[in-house]
């Protein structure tokens, strides 16, 4: 005798609900509302054969271009960094040490504010003291 066989009605009622409460507890559901204003973007909406697929397709290029914008600011942002810690080297102070220079071109990386105090004459070097 199979297993199927020994539930009684009530236990597989039972395993049903149960089922069925565990998948409502994984779905996620929401309302989306038009205004009576929305009358475009509504007939747009009504005319999609599958809603449902429509508004994931939708969330889901939104995604991937605020990931592909991401992605290109950062490329920006790299060669930005880059020609100016570039330019830096070329036009660094002789006056400043190797691991002054290195400070100075890790300092910019990432900001877009120029520090002037980077770029000085050998008498207008900055000096520690105590």
């Amino acid at each position: 005798m199979s297993r199927e066989n020994k539930l009684t009605n009530e236990q597989r009622k039972e395993n049903r609900k149960r089922s069925q409460e565990n998948y409502r507890h994984r779905i996620r559901r929401f309302t989306f509302q038009f205004s009576l204003k929305d009358r475009e973007p509504l007939e747009w909406f009504e005319a999609q054969p599958d809603k449902g697929k429509y508004l994931k397709n939708l969330i889901l290029e939104d995604k991937q271009r605020h990931i592909q914008s991401e992605e290109e600011t950062n490329e920006m942002l790299l060669a930005e960094d880059a020609i100016q810690t570039t330019t830096y080297m070329a036009n660094a102070p002789d006056c400043c040490s190797g691991a002054e220079k290195l400070d100075n071109m890790l300092g910019m990386l990432g900001a877009d504010i120029m520090d002037e105090d980077v770029y000085h004459d050998e008498d207008e070097h900055p000096t520690m003291a105590m």
